[in-house]
């Protein structure tokens, strides 16, 4: 027992040894290391430049070359034409500019048809009653009529930028719904192809569209003006040779039915002479009679009507 005492304390007593050992070895070594290297440094060491150093002609290019880069600011998650001249983003911002627009010409006064401009009602003109009475005079009617179309076209351009425009679709493809036998102001029923977009108004495929017919020579003319209680204005053109109107064979050598000749043909009444009236009976075929069968799925393209 005892000797197992004896060899746990010899243990412990070399372990303790053995670390007080390194601690003075580790201590000597490098403090004895720095004492040498501070007796024997005698320049303190410079570090060496990367780069090398850039030489300057002159001061004036030097100073140049001191000036701060411009910062680069990073870019706007906004639309740049809707921040204002603070910065603050508006969604109205274009509107506000139109009507600014408009409020500053209705401020500004009436247009000078003769100056072609806009006269300003702070500004007043001394002229006595001879120059005025020949300024009236030299005046040019068709001048004044030019600047008179120049207002409405401007207020027309103004009306326009100010109101927002509804959207439809360039092309819409239609089928004539059924066979039908149409005369001037019947109705036509025609069927979507696929889904359009009308005045804003997204219109599902099939939808059944009613047109009115107007009949020409060997052409049946068609226009919508009304969709799903919603008003359009939509002309049909044919998908085969791309014209405004459905190609139809009218009989009777093109019946000599245009109302043209119908008025031309009413207009010869000379009394006296039964021949011209017998001739005048046989042309007089009324136009509105004359029937023309449009069959089941002809192709149409419907498109908007931008002239009115």
């Amino acid at each position: 027992m005892k000797l197992q005492i004896d060899k746990k304390k010899l243990l412990f007593g070399g372990v303790i040894g053995t670390i007080l050992l390194f601690i003075i070895g580790y201590a000597v070594f490098f403090m004895g290391g720095k004492q040498e290297a501070s007796e024997n440094m005698e320049q303190t060491s410079v570090p060496k430049l990367n780069a090398s150093q850039e030489e300057y002609r002159d001061r004036l290019e030097a100073v140049d070359e001191l000036k701060d880069k411009k910062k680069s600011d990073a870019p706007s998650i906004y639309d740049e034409r809707l921040l204002d001249s603070s910065g603050v983003y508006d969604p109205d911002l274009e509107e506000k500019k139109k009507q600014r627009m408009v409020d500053s010409i209705y401020r500004q006064g009436r247009i000078d048809y003769q100056a072609r401009g806009y006269r300003n009602s702070n500004q007043t003109t001394a002229v006595d009653s001879t120059t005025r009475v020949n300024a009236q005079d030299k005046t040019d009617p068709g001048d004044i009529q030019k600047g008179q179309e120049g207002f409405f076209k401007v207020g027309k351009a103004l009306w326009d930028a100010a109101t927002p425009k509804s959207y439809t679709q360039p092309v819409i493809r239609a089928v004539i719904h059924n066979t039908q036998t149409v005369k001037v102001n019947s109705r036509l029923e025609l069927r979507l192809t696929e889904d359009a977009i009308i005045r804003d108004v997204s219109v599902p495929k099939n939808t059944l569209v009613y047109g009115f017919v107007k009949l020409k020579a060997n052409r049946a003319m068609i226009t919508i003006t009304n969709i799903n209680h919603q008003a359009v204005n939509l002309k049909a053109y044919d998908l085969q040779d791309g014209n405004e109107g459905i190609y139809i064979e009218n009989s009777f050598r093109e019946e000599i039915t245009t109302q043209i000749t119908d008025d031309v043909i009413q207009g010869v009444n000379i009394a006296g002479v039964p021949q011209v009236r017998g001739l005048k009976n046989v042309f007089r075929r009324d136009n509105r009679k004359i029937r023309n069968t449009i069959y089941n799925h002809y192709a149409l393209i419907l498109k908007a009507d931008n002239e009115q």
